[in-house]
């Protein structure tokens, strides 16, 4: 039996809402999900965390279609084809599951409600860059002037 709707327009919200509200409509959201619909939900957050954190950082590219794939299915590294970097499949993996564990560690770090210390930026940029060796750097050609490009290793940290 269907239900004929007649359209209103928006009515004003009455009730007053602040962010500090989010937290409880959050778990109200979540405590309506079955347990398996909530781990792929998260799960995919965090693949989907990771790809975005890496390809801002320019560490790989990826087609939107791969992007989603991966997303979806997990990061396989036969679904990544070789990178215009030089990176294979294994390597870009790599990457990937190095960043999310950096991002956990963030989220647990903030759970935690301590301080941040210059320490701990350290471990978190290690973590994240744990896979990454060097990094692309241009610098003028002595002779043509002209930006030439090149690698330098990593300093992972700072430590």
């Amino acid at each position: 039996m269907t239900k004929n709707y007649t359209w209103k327009p928006i009515e004003p919200w009455d009730l007053k809402w602040h962010r500090s509200h989010l937290p409880d409509a959050f778990k109200a959201f979540r405590d309506d999900l079955p347990e398996d619909v909530w781990r792929t939900f998260d799960e995919r957050c965090a693949r989907e965390w990771s790809i975005e954190t890496s390809l801002i950082e320019n560490a790989f590219t990826l087609e939107r279609g791969i992007t989603i794939q991966l997303i979806k299915e997990g990061f396989i590294s036969s679904l990544i084809t070789r990178q215009p970097n030089g990176l294979s499949g294994e390597q870009v993996t790599a990457i990937l599951t190095d960043t999310q564990d950096a991002l956990d560690g963030v989220f647990s770090f903030v759970k935690s409600d301590r301080p941040l210390t210059t320490s701990d930026i350290k471990q978190f940029h290690q973590q994240l860059m744990k896979s990454v060796e060097t990094y692309d750097v241009y610098w003028p050609d002595p002779v043509t002037h002209k930006p030439t490009l090149g690698k330098k290793k990593l300093d992972k940290g700072g430590l």
